[in-house]
This record gives C-alpha cells, structure tokens and sequence, in this order.
C-alpha cells in the first residue's frame, strides 16, 4: 500500500506513456520502413535518446510516486536526462548537416538562431557565479552547466530546422512536431535549472533572516 497523492501520479505516469510510445513509433519506422543507411543512423541517435529519456523518468516517477521523497537537485535520474539530450543534440545536427548538404541552407536563420545561444551562456556564467559565493556545489554547477550547454546545442539546430521547412516538404509535419517537441524539451530543461536555483538561493536568505 502506497501513501501518494494524485498529483505526484499525475506528474510522471503521463511523460512515462508517452515516452514509451513514442519509443514504439520510432522502433516501428526504423524496422519496418526502407530507410537509407544515414537515416538509420540519425533515427537510431533519435532512439536512443527517448530510451534514456524515459529511464530517467521512471527514475523520477518512482522517486516521487512510490518512495514519497523530496527529490533531490541533482539526482541520478539526471544522468540519462543528460545522456537523452546530447542523443538528441547529436541527431538534430545530423539532420542540419543532411538538409545542408541535400538542399543549401538560408543563412539569415542560423544567424537569427544562433544569437539565442547567448543566453545559456549567461546562465553558465550566473551558475558560475553562484558556485563562486558558495550558493551551490560543484556537482550543481557541473550539471547545471551541462543541462545549458546541451540545451543550446538542442535549441538552434531545431530552430534552424524549423524556419528553414518549405511549405511544398511532403515530411513537413513529422519535422515540425519532432524539432517542436525537441524545443520544448530544452526551454523545460532550461526553466527547471534556473528557476531551481532562484528558489534555492531565495529560501536561502529566508533562512538567513
């Protein structure tokens, strides 16, 4: 018997059926459609990914749902969170350096896209600094660094992705949902740092008063 509560169910159940089927879908296109060598490839990275995604959340969920703990900031399920976003990070520059080479690329949206990357550095450097007056460890500025390092390597190859879609692609909605779902993966991964460490540093000067 399980003392837990609704909301903790509700919170992980949900991304852990639909990481597993998402995981059925892609596994479906990869054994069961005539894909070129360098599909198979990127697909397989794709893959990848959603595995470790979905081991870490299970690791989340379990921790939450059936352990009833606090979990802590980080945990071990950040490890395949970690290994899921750089599969992804790999696949979507995989597909970049595909559509560049097949079809030419603009470049007015890599250079649009590339000036968001400043804002993961700054949040390093804000992490940087953090870890600098004592306001968190090195294992938190470690994996905060990561998280935004890796979120940036996620956010501009699906924008480019994105903005440079033609209207007359026949795949146009598979690359739409695959690189809108990649983007906000990172900008959830990017909120959840940096607002965790907001809310670290603020109970902190609440305990100091």
């Amino acid at each position: 018997y399980f003392h837990s509560d609704i909301f903790s169910l509700l919170n992980g159940l949900p991304g852990v059926v639909i990481l597993s089927g998402s995981i059925i879908v892609v596994m479906k296109l990869l054994f069961y459609t005539k894909l070129e060598r360098s599909e198979l490839h990127k697909f397989s990275s794709l893959l990848l990914g959603i595995v470790c995604y979905l081991i870490g959340e299970t690791l989340y969920f379990y921790q939450q749902y059936f352990l009833q703990i606090n979990i802590p900031y980080p945990s071990v399920a950040d490890i395949p969170y970690l290994l899921a976003n750089l599969f992804f990070s790999y696949f979507l520059f995989l597909c970049l350096f595909s559509l560049i080479n097949r079809k030419g690329l603009n470049p007015l949206p890599i250079i649009l896209v590339s000036s968001l990357a400043i804002f993961p550095i700054y949040l390093i450097l804000s992490s940087a600094y953090n870890f600098g007056i004592n306001e968190s460890s090195q294992l938190e500025f470690i994996v905060n660094s990561l998280y935004y390092t890796l979120d940036a390597f996620m956010l501009v190859p699906a924008l480019v992705i994105l903005l440079s879609l033609k209207k007359k692609d026949p795949f146009i909605f598979h690359w739409i949902f695959i690189t809108v779902a990649l983007i906000l993966l990172a900008i959830s991964d990017v909120g959840y740092t940096y607002f965790s460490i907001i809310i670290e540093s603020l109970l902190q000067e609440f305990e100091c008063f």
